[in-house]
């Protein structure tokens, strides 16, 4: 009898487990970008156009700072060869997730690579643009 019962809250625990058709799950993984780059989502592009501004604080000790500054990045959105919207970025991941609305991906945290080092200007393809995605994917 034990055994019959054992069994049974097995098989009642692993149907408990299943998820139900139409049910979705993530992938999160990490991503680099340098200038250029996209990121495909079927028939929609996101890229990683440039680097319009970077006024954050250099790392060195040569200046002081009154405030940490900001990057600003510029993202594109296609959708086959078609430029459907653009968007500048400044330090918010919010304005990245309302800007990929719809798209089934949404980002948890980015970082605009290299840290200025000394006050001087990094050259376009210095820059890579660091990201952790999150894709929603439906199941069958």
């Amino acid at each position: 009898m034990k055994i019959a019962i054992f069994f049974l809250l097995i098989s009642l625990w692993s149907a408990d487990k299943e998820k139900p058709v139409g049910a979705t799950e993530s992938i999160n993984l990490s991503e680099t970008f340098c200038v250029g780059d996209e990121l495909v989502l079927g028939n929609s592009r996101i890229k990683f156009s440039r680097v319009i501004s970077d006024s954050r604080c250099p790392e060195s000790a040569i200046v002081t700072c009154i405030w940490a500054g900001e990057v600003k990045i510029l993202l594109e959105h296609y959708e086959g060869n078609e430029l459907k919207s653009r968007l500048i970025i400044r330090n918010s991941v919010s304005e990245i997730n309302e800007f990929l609305a719809g798209t089934g991906v949404s980002v948890g945290w980015f970082e605009v690579l290299p840290h200025p080092e000394k006050p001087e200007n990094l050259m376009q393809e210095d820059y890579s643009f660091k990201v952790q995605i999150s894709e929603r994917l439906a199941r069958n």
